[in-house]
């Protein structure tokens, strides 16, 4: 007879890419198994387990954020410390991000919306006016971003918008 009479070993590293696309599927990661442990793999919101709870390996699809990859060996002696890895989104599937927003109305009173058709994740707007002067820096995550530039001198002002991925547009922006 063969029993179990010690906790699992904690997995040494989990095996896959530690940096993927946003909503990207079908990604495979693994660990090294022991006889009769049962691996309880956890994922990020926004993330999904296709297949393989319960095993070494499991296929995932990815959200759109950065996350933490989970992994606990357990059997009937009890459980260890997971092992877990970050994982980090630093592309995205579709062609360009930046392709995706609009500034609008422009020209404009000093009040504007930029509208993302797609989710954006996570980004930083910066805006200048033509001496390179920073007039307005947030971060934001939302599909839509009130600009509000009111009291700001009439001309033209550059809105960069920087996406988590590294992706970069600058916008013209005109206050009559």
């Amino acid at each position: 007879m063969n029993y179990l009479t010690t906790k699992p070993t904690r997995p040494a590293l989990i095996n896959g890419p530690s940096s993927v696309c946003a909503n990207q599927t079908n990604i495979t990661y693994t660990v090294t198994t022991e006889p009769g442990v049962t691996y309880t793999w956890k994922v990020p919101a926004g993330a999904s387990i296709v297949s393989g709870q319960g095993t070494g390996t499991v296929v995932i699809n990815w959200g759109a954020s950065t996350g933490v990859l989970d992994v606990r060996p357990t059997n009937n002696c009890g459980f260890t410390q997971s092992r877990t890895m970050t994982v980090a989104v630093t592309c995205r599937l579709s062609d360009d991000l930046s392709s995706s927003v609009q500034l609008m109305p422009n020209p404009s009173n000093g009040q504007s919306i930029l509208n993302f058709s797609t989710d954006p994740g996570i980004y930083q707007i910066t805006i200048s006016d033509v001496l390179g002067r920073t007039v307005l820096s947030k971060q934001s995550k939302n599909e839509q971003f009130p600009i509000d530039l009111n009291g700001q001198n009439a001309g033209l002002y550059l809105v960069a918008i920087r996406f988590e991925d590294g992706q970069q547009k600058v916008l013209r922006m005109i206050i009559e």
